[in-house]
């Protein structure tokens, strides 16, 4: 699991720079596609609340960035555009999941799993999150904070442990 490998820094370097640049140029490249499509495509008859479900399932920063207010719908359908991201994104992941060799076929379902899932908990907690007072919500986001540093402090301390780093 843990193993030492020799890195030579001049062989390293130029390639991890070209590579950040190539993934750079991909994503401004499907993100620039997409943008130009829904401004071609808004232009049309469609109402606003279609136009912003169109353009969120073609690029998600586009379809969130049209939101107005914030309401519990509004809420409830930009977490079904995040749990989406977007077929911007898609394309971005398919690019990279191709070029590693892997199988997109569960990729799909689970987006669509994962947006609908998103609207739910949405739906679902935005009553008990914003018709709180406001200190109840504070303290509510003080211990999700302490719960999550201590997540992240015991998979960190796992991988030490699993690597041999400490001895327990």
């Amino acid at each position: 699991m843990c193993s030492k490998v020799q890195i030579s820094l001049g062989n390293v370097f130029p390639r991890a720079v070209v590579s950040s640049v190539s993934a750079v140029l991909n994503i401004c490249g499907f993100v620039i596609f997409f943008r130009v499509l829904i401004a071609v495509f808004s232009s049309s008859f469609l109402p606003d609340s279609l136009r912003i479900l169109f353009s969120g399932l073609l690029e998600m920063t586009c379809g969130l960035s049209n939101f107005s207010q914030f309401t519990m719908v509004s809420a409830i359908f930009a977490s079904f555009l995040l749990g989406w991201s977007g077929i911007s994104v898609h394309f971005q992941i398919l690019n990279v999941i191709s070029a590693a060799e892997l199988s997109p076929r569960y990729y799909f379902p689970g987006k669509v799993i994962q947006a609908f899932l998103s609207s739910v908990i949405a739906a679902v907690t935005y009553p008990l999150i914003f018709d709180l007072p406001g200190f109840v919500f504070e303290q509510i986001l003080w211990i999700c904070l302490i719960v999550s540093l201590f997540v992240i402090f015991a998979i960190r301390f796992r991988k030490e442990y699993l690597c041999g780093k400490r001895n327990i």
